[in-house]
């Protein structure tokens, strides 16, 4: 009887948990739908989700196309390149651009798609879509010079032009960021008098994001795995009980020693901190891997390294946050962060010397460093190390009272104060990093 019982209660919450989960991934794929017929815009040098756009004349190789007497003026030739770039992990999909003309001027050819000409003449519109690759004359019907082998479409003021890529050739989709910025690159060539610019070009765009991109898709793979494993288990209960019961004791011992440090850490209230550590253990972990240290060590790197500033909740907000010059009684409590840190990592036992990270990382090698004064190799090496990180954000990040150094001005910084503030051997290694692209693409990530 109670085994039935059971089987009914069973069943009933399996039932009611499929049925949630299908619910939800069917919620979930209709707000993805949703998200990905969203038109996004943006203009020139603007930063927004997705796409940045610029429109400029051509770098590099033949830019000045031509130079032609047209009606008694001389007009020159030159080309104007639109890149459309995706800093995104998302795809960009279906996107135009326009541009609008503030400056008389002639529109002989466009490379790859169409372009949707939109002329204002005597109070009405002239609109026509043409690939100028291959005009007909006899079909044209718009406002033109035709001179030989040249057809010039006149542009005048408030006059505009809309992109259309060409989707056979790929042109219309980008693809998501990877390890490099993605672009797309459209040539115009338009001949005009005297200087020319277009500083009023815009995108629109979709984004085109993929069921596995987004964060609730983990939470379905997870339950997915939770209703299999909970299936599983009650088949084979009898069989893997101990083994499950030790399987679940070991993830409760390190989801409460987790829960125990985040915990305290998420009360920070510095919204620059948490930037700030991402990049910190973001450079922490190269300058590891620079130095030769294994995988494993590298990662332990990043862990001490993300939360070695967590000691900042503690700090009061009117004195963290303070943008004058702090009091000494003001300064001693703020170096009080690296001893409240390792407090409360001393119960965080999953990775060895966790604490070092947050307690150390103001010590400096010549011993003038806080809290403990501690000098040369006496200084834990994970301290030594995120102090080396820690800088070098400090300095390249734009602070309340001053803009960002210049990455010459923080190697000359680097290089006077190896041996003073650094160990040299790490100094060593950091400066071989600031020239590799990967370092400087960590602000970009962060």
């Amino acid at each position: 009887m109670l085994k039935s019982k059971a089987g009914k209660i069973l069943f009933v919450f399996l039932l009611l948990l499929t049925g949630t989960v299908l619910f939800l991934f069917m919620r979930y794929c209709y707000r993805t739908s949703q998200y990905n017929k969203e038109v996004h815009t943006v203009g020139i040098e603007e930063k927004t989700e997705g796409m940045q756009i610029t429109f400029a004349r051509r770098k590099g190789g033949t830019n000045l196309w031509k130079q032609d007497t047209v009606d008694g003026r001389e007009l020159t030739g030159e080309i104007f390149e639109l890149c459309a770039a995706n800093y995104s992990t998302i795809a960009v999909s279906g996107w135009t651009a326009r541009i609008t003309v503030e400056k008389e001027c002639f529109l002989n050819n466009a490379w790859n798609g169409t372009v949707e000409v939109h002329q204002f003449r005597d109070g009405s519109e002239r609109k026509q879509e043409l690939d100028l690759n291959s005009i007909d004359p006899g079909a044209l019907q718009l406002e033109c010079l035709e001179t030989e082998p040249l057809i010039l479409i006149r542009l005048e003021p408030g006059d505009y032009l809309i992109y259309h890529p060409n989707a056979d050739k790929g042109e219309s989709s980008i693809p998501e960021m990877e390890c490099a910025v993605r672009d797309s690159r459209v040539g115009f060539l338009f001949y005009h008098e005297g200087d020319l610019e277009f500083p009023k070009v815009e995108a629109e765009y979709y984004l085109h994001r993929k069921l596995s991109q987004g964060r609730e898709f983990m939470c379905f793979v997870l339950l997915l795995a939770f209703w299999l494993v909970f299936i599983t288990a009650s088949v084979f209960r009898s069989y893997y009980t101990k083994f499950i019961q030790n399987q679940l004791a070991m993830r409760e011992l390190l989801m409460t020693e987790s829960l125990m440090v985040f915990s305290n850490f998420v009360d920070a209230k510095d919204s620059y901190t948490s930037g700030h550590s991402k990049r910190v253990a973001l450079y922490s972990r190269m300058i590891a891997e620079e130095l030769g240290m294994s995988e494993n060590e590298c990662k332990n790197v990043y862990y001490i390294a993300l939360m070695h500033d967590c000691g900042k909740c503690k700090i009061p907000d009117e004195i963290l946050n303070k943008p004058s010059k702090l009091t000494k009684e003001e300064f001693e409590v703020i170096k009080s962060h690296t001893t409240e840190g390792a407090k409360m990592l001393e119960g965080f036992s999953f990775i060895e010397g966790f604490p070092q990270g947050a307690l150390c990382h103001h010590e400096k090698y010549d011993g003038s460093g806080y809290p403990n004064g501690l000098k040369g190799e006496e200084i834990p090496f994970i301290g030594r190390l995120i102090c080396v990180a820690d800088s070098y954000d400090a300095m390249a990040s734009k602070r309340i009272y001053r803009d960002a150094l210049s990455q010459d001005t923080i190697r000359e910084e680097f290089t006077k104060n190896s041996g003073k503030q650094f160990d040299p051997q790490i100094v060593e290694v950091f400066l071989r990093l600031l020239d590799q692209e990967r370092f400087k693409n960590v602000q970009l990530l962060c």
